[in-house]
């Protein structure tokens, strides 16, 4: 194998067998192994080709664990594994893909003009006329700013949009810039003219670093994290809980509370986000659509959109929509359930078929420490 193979990366975790790990070498100018073993955090090993190796990790319950490989400049083969209570496996060797970093960067450049090619491509199939830039003070409150769609170019998914900040909050002491997210894009299907929303994270202008209360940028860095400490991917599931009421406050009855959930989910469902289902509350007048679970950054735009369709679908109606907690004068309360899943590649970390509640220590662990 030379470096140009195009080896699946899988080849390196499945090498170990009972012993998942994930790793990527990178030329630079030698070889850099990135070990990420289950409950272990990640290790950085830099090698010389033509060489053995080993390396050396301690886990995060006390337990550590010995890598042993060969590279011969072009390769890496995968030899032995021992483990802090004695057990050893003797593994069949599997090779790598090495890529240097250049073109470990041009991959992610690639990638990342697909992405953009593909948005404005969106934009234009749509026939889109006005895009919205959306984006979340650390209050959690959306803001948006509409521009015409011929302003929306492949430079502003790089060099952003600047926008005047105190005169949007209080909380944005001065200009900050908006970065559109060439993945986050969806349809606004409540405007009156075809719209598109662009979800967008919040930079400072003059060097373009993350702005301190750019919530989503953090949340993005959050789950980064969690993914290189563990090797663990996160996915959430919102269903927001609102009540319908009428102008005088009273809540809706529920011949009118479903079918505003069927209108409420086929727009979400036309924008882009799909739904689970939905369905009545235990109150009078109180509803939920259940969007389907994805990572925690995405989740969250969609939620930002929920509560937009929501409202304006109910302005259309003659109603009032909230989602406080207890509206005066009404019965029960509302909330918003969060779905929560932790997964080992395909593997549902939280699964366990013979644990308590076909429920895994992982999940028990997890559980506690958000009851903490």
């Amino acid at each position: 194998m030379n470096a140009n193979t195009t080896a699946d990366a899988t080849d390196f975790r499945t090498a170990f067998l009972s012993f998942p790990m994930e790793g990527e070498l990178i030329l630079s100018p030698h070889y850099t192994v990135r070990l990420s073993a289950k409950g272990a955090k990640a290790v950085d090993l830099s090698i010389d080709g033509g060489a053995w190796i080993a390396c050396h990790g301690d886990g995060v319950n006390g337990w550590s664990y010995d890598w042993k490989g060969y590279s011969d400049g072009n390769h890496v083969l995968c030899a032995r594994v021992s483990y802090s209570d004695d057990r050893r496996e003797t593994l069949r060797p599997r090779a790598v893909r090495i890529v240097t970093n250049e073109q470990r960067a041009s991959e992610v450049k690639d990638s990342s003009k697909s992405e953009i090619s593909r948005a404005l491509a969106f934009l234009k199939e749509k026939k889109v006329a006005f895009v919205q830039l959306w984006f979340t003070e650390i209050g959690g409150k959306g803001w948006r700013i509409s521009l015409p769609v011929e302003h929306i170019t492949e430079s502003s998914f790089s060099a952003g949009v600047t926008l005047d900040g105190p005169s949007t909050a209080l909380c944005f002491p001065s200009y900050i810039n908006l970065l559109p997210d060439a993945g986050a894009v969806f349809l606004d299907p409540t405007a009156p003219v075809p719209t598109a929303a662009i979800m967008c994270d919040l930079l400072e202008p003059t060097d373009l670093a993350p702005i301190a209360v750019g919530v989503r940028r953090a949340l993005t860095r959050a789950t980064g994290y969690l993914h290189q400490l563990t090797g663990l991917r996160s996915t959430m599931g919102a269903e927001a809980e609102f009540f319908l009421l009428e102008q005088n406050g009273r809540p809706s009855p529920e011949t009118d509370v479903w079918p505003f959930l069927c209108d409420l989910a086929a727009t979400l469902q036309a924008a882009g986000i799909k739904s689970e289902g939905f369905r009545f509350g235990p109150a009078a007048g109180q509803g939920r659509v259940q969007m389907r679970w994805a990572d925690p950054v995405r989740t969250a735009d969609h939620l930002m959109l929920y509560r937009w369709f929501a409202r304006v679908l109910a302005r259309q109606r003659g109603k009032v929509l909230t989602f406080e907690q207890q509206p005066e004068g009404v019965e029960g309360a509302a909330s918003m359930p969060v779905h929560h899943t932790l997964w080992r590649g395909d593997e549902n970390a939280f699964h366990d078929a013979s644990g308590w509640r076909y429920t895994s220590e992982l999940c028990r662990h997890y559980t506690g420490g958000l009851i903490q």
